[in-house]
């Protein structure tokens, strides 16, 4: 539980998170709810080794880009995490991982 404690400490009790893979990569199929459900959730889908954390703005949304590499075949080795905040701590969690709908995205350093 300890691993889980900080990303824990940026959610909102009820948060949740919905994912969408498109069918490219896993993906939860049903929205994960409640803080103790998503920050396990995101504490296992994580990759092995980040290359790169970026912070962006999408549809008018804090989010953040992420390249990893991924923990086995399968896995995104790419994502958009989209936020909704509410006061100081994260409401609602929306994750992409199918790479059509990353392709326009800046992953890129140089971008």
């Amino acid at each position: 539980r300890g691993e889980v404690e900080p990303i824990r400490a940026l959610l909102h009790e009820d948060v949740v998170s919905i994912n969408d893979g498109a069918g490219s990569y896993h993906a939860a199929r049903r929205p994960v709810g409640g803080v103790d459900r998503v920050a396990l959730f995101l504490h296992k889908t994580r990759g092995r080794a980040l290359h790169a954390l970026r912070p962006v703005q999408l549809n008018g949304l804090p989010a953040v880009l992420v390249e990893q590499e991924p923990r086995r075949p399968g896995w995104p080795p790419r994502a958009a995490l989209l936020l909704e905040v509410e006061g100081e701590r994260i409401r609602r969690l929306l994750g992409i991982v199918a790479d059509a709908k990353l392709a326009r995205l800046p992953f890129d350093a140089a971008a």
